[in-house]
């Protein structure tokens, strides 16, 4: 995923429903964390950019799809992996189709962690989009 062919390849099968929903939500935080883990590059091309972004909203539209919609523990995987790479977040978010996606993960996850999950489940939710947030509001 660190290469647009391999980018635009997952897009297309996503897109065109040739990776099973499931497996897709599967793969959801493991995508995130690559795509959050570096900024993106001042020389980047067009075409690559114009990949990068198919590839969110592939994910946007994964993450707001509510039947099926992705589970709770991969919305919350997705947030922690962010979380974890909080050295490039301010980068990383500087982009729309980024943002994009991580404002569909809060908000798919807030709505999701506030009706249906147990107090422990909703204290971690809270716990790393506390993190996220202070990590943003941070100099």
């Amino acid at each position: 995923l660190s290469f647009t062919k391999g980018q635009a390849l997952l897009a297309r099968c996503m897109e065109e429903r040739s990776l099973p929903h499931s497996s897709a939500c599967v793969l959801l935080p493991h995508i995130i964390c690559i795509l959050f883990a570096d900024a993106r590059p001042s020389n980047i091309s067009e075409v690559a950019i114009a990949k990068e972004e198919r590839l969110c909203h592939s994910l946007t539209a994964l993450v707001l799809l509510r039947n099926p919609s992705v589970g709770k523990d991969k919305l919350l995987q997705s947030l922690a992996g962010v979380v974890q790479f909080s050295s490039n977040l301010k980068k990383a978010l500087g982009y729309t189709a980024r943002a994009a996606v991580m404002h569909a993960v809060l908000s798919r996850g807030g709505e999701m962690f506030a009706v249906d999950a147990s107090e422990d489940d909703r204290a971690k939710w809270l716990q790393k989009e506390m993190e996220f947030k202070n990590i943003l509001s941070s100099s």
